[in-house]
């Protein structure tokens, strides 16, 4: 059984990560530190030679990092990655702490979005809409770990919503219109209202040069929303390669970014990740309340395979990816396969000071 020792810190993060205290923090502030600001979106109708609405059909995230001499980071940061560095995940004592937040919105639907009916057998409407509290703790491998080969561990707690509070129906059906395309129907089929709260972690590795590398990474989470472990790596070929390789939104990954590098980075990746899942809201439906009748075979391992490229110029970065997704649950009857494609890109700026 573990220790009040052990246990005093892992309830110090449930408590901090949710009343952030603005108090100042252990951040040398003669260094020079960052800020950052991310836009993501991914939707199937940005993949390549694709342009379906179906499925995983549209996420957004916006996320910030705050700079700890502006804003000092709370306390509990120092005090939590002193813990968890002690448990034996870290390769140093040192390391650089980001700390912000992130507002996300994702909605899903089934293969057809014209039939007002229930689809039992195929995959349910579902929006879903959150706040993230983020922490990023990069450790070094040399006294500079801009040039080297950084770890970095990634937590990202969600608290949010699904179901129609989440406002993926109206999203969904404006859209739609001032483009144009046809309205979707089914809405009124979609999960029931539930709250939500899930917590994300991810560990990666940086190995290699400026010009090629290979970054290994696993993670887990664990919540309402989805409980799921996962593996891969992404291969990068190019240019001035000093950062890691940019995240997901899905599946519920944490991601920020790093200080910007001194010369103009551009790089080509291709990537896997694999995931063992115990539950998925969005396929499973309410976890607390009866919903809507869900009568698909939900696949317990998914992979992802991505390819994709990223150019940095200064504080500017720009990631686009292709995403070609497994079948998560076994297709509705007339359809041959439920692999699933979709595309994503973030733009992100930093500044350094």
């Amino acid at each position: 059984m573990p220790s009040s020792r052990h246990l005093r810190p892992a309830l110090l993060l449930a408590l901090t990560l949710l009343c952030p205290a603005l108090s100042r923090g252990e951040d040398d502030l003669t260094k020079k530190r960052w800020a950052a600001w991310q836009l993501y979106g991914e939707n199937d109708a940005l993949a390549l030679l694709s342009g379906s609405d179906e499925y995983y059909t549209n996420g957004l995230r916006f996320a910030w990092v705050r700079n700890p001499i502006v804003v000092p980071n709370p306390d509990w940061t120092r005090d939590f990655v002193d813990w968890w560095c002690r448990s034996g995940p870290c390769p140093s004592a040192q390391a650089d702490i980001a700390y912000g937040h992130a507002l996300g919105h994702n909605f899903y639907t089934p293969e057809t979005i014209s039939d007002p009916l229930p689809r039992p057998h195929d995959r349910p409407w579902a929006g879903y809409l959150y706040f993230s509290w983020l922490l990023q703790v990069t450790h070094p491998t040399d006294p500079d770990w801009r040039l080297d080969r950084p770890v970095q561990n990634l937590f990202d707690l969600q608290v949010g919503v699904v179901g129609p509070a989440a406002g993926a129906e109206t999203v969904q059906r404006e859209f739609h219109r001032l483009i144009g395309d046809e309205l979707p129907q089914g809405w009124d089929n979609q999960i029931d209202n539930e709250p939500t709260l899930n917590l994300v972690y991810l560990w990666r590795k940086k190995i290699g040069g400026s010009t090629v590398d290979i970054v290994p990474h696993w993670g887990a989470a664990l919540g309402n929303v989805t409980t799921f472990v996962n593996a891969g790596a992404t291969l990068r070929l190019g240019r001035n390669i000093s950062s890691f390789p940019q995240l997901q939104i899905t599946p519920a990954n944490a991601s920020l970014t790093q200080p910007p590098p001194t010369k103009t980075e551009v790089f080509l990746f291709v990537g896997a990740d694999g995931r063992a899942v115990a539950n998925n809201i969005f396929l499973d439906g309410n976890t607390f309340r009866d919903g809507p009748a869900i009568s698909i075979d939900r696949n317990h391992f998914v992979y992802d395979l991505r390819a994709g490229f990223a150019a940095r110029y200064k504080g500017w970065r720009f990631d686009y990816s292709f995403v070609r997704r497994s079948e998560e649950f076994e297709p509705p009857p007339g359809r041959e396969n439920g692999l699933h494609d979709f595309g994503s890109f973030t733009i992100t700026r930093t500044l350094w000071r």
